[in-house]
């Protein structure tokens, strides 16, 4: 009887913990496509290194592909994509073009 009791204890704590914090969630980021012709650049195959492609309207954006379709990443905070070298870099190194660099 008294081993009946603490699995109902158990069983109720465990459940008011779940309430209470919730469910655990996926850590892993959504995907956000960029604009369909950044992804026809994209190869039919991916290759052993992934390939970053400028995003066409964001200088502290960059793309992706995976599996022919390009996703959107973000530069740390201050830094802009660089086509030439393909990372994000300093904005007074970069030449962004037509692609406008978002306020501070």
């Amino acid at each position: 009887m008294e081993q009946m009791q603490t699995t109902h204890v158990v069983l109720a704590v465990a459940f008011l913990g779940t309430l209470v914090c919730g469910i655990p969630r996926s850590t892993e980021v959504p995907k956000i496509p960029c604009p369909i012709e950044v992804s026809h650049e994209c190869p039919s195959v991916d290759g052993p290194t992934p390939l970053y492609l400028a995003h066409p309207d964001d200088c502290s954006k960059f793309c992706v592909c995976d599996d022919q379709v390009a996703y959107e990443k973000d530069c740390l905070p201050g830094l802009v994509f660089d086509e030439v070298i393909h990372v994000c870099n300093w904005p007074y190194n970069v030449d962004c073009g037509t692609r406008p660099i978002p306020p501070k």
